[in-house]
């Protein structure tokens, strides 16, 4: 797969998705302890879709981690940097090949199956009004399920 030839996934994603049950748990503690702005932050960052959010950062900036890194050395040469022209097709097919519904699927499914692991059934997030500065006077949209929420975030990303 691309890992293999762009390198490792960033280390930063890595790190927080291998010790996300630790995480999780100073979170919690933080929010049944606090109750303030750092309380709300650490209920907030309790939910699936932020763990969502992790996992898709890990598969997005994971494959362009290393291209990134070799077109921005102060030592590159122009070699290396028409090396990584062809590195960045592989990259561009990487993301087109993301964009199928199947992909999606097989992603989410990962995701879910990480979630009930490491903490339990995933939910929908809560529904938030817009403010009244923002509102158009059209009802909001409201996701049904899950899946459906997330595939948005998936697409848009």
């Amino acid at each position: 797969m691309l890992s293999t030839f762009f390198g490792t996934t960033p280390a930063a994603f890595n790190a927080v998705l291998e010790d996300y049950v630790v995480l999780q748990e100073t979170m919690e503690e933080i929010s049944d302890t606090t109750h303030d702005e750092y309380g709300q932050r650490a209920n907030g960052m309790l939910l699936f879709h932020s763990m969502f959010g992790l996992k898709l950062g890990y598969l997005l900036f994971g494959a362009a981690e290393q291209l990134s890194r070799t077109l921005q050395g102060k030592d590159t040469t122009l070699q290396e940097a028409i090396i990584a022209g062809a590195a960045a097709n592989l990259a561009k097919n990487h993301y087109t090949r993301l964009r199928t519904e199947a992909e999606f699927n097989r992603f989410y499914e990962s995701c879910v199956s990480f979630a009930e692991s490491k903490s339990g059934e995933p939910v929908l997030p809560r529904y938030r009004r817009v403010p009244a500065r923002l509102d158009d006077g059209a009802p909001p949209h409201r996701f049904e399920c899950l899946q459906g929420y997330h595939r948005v975030q998936y697409y848009e990303a």
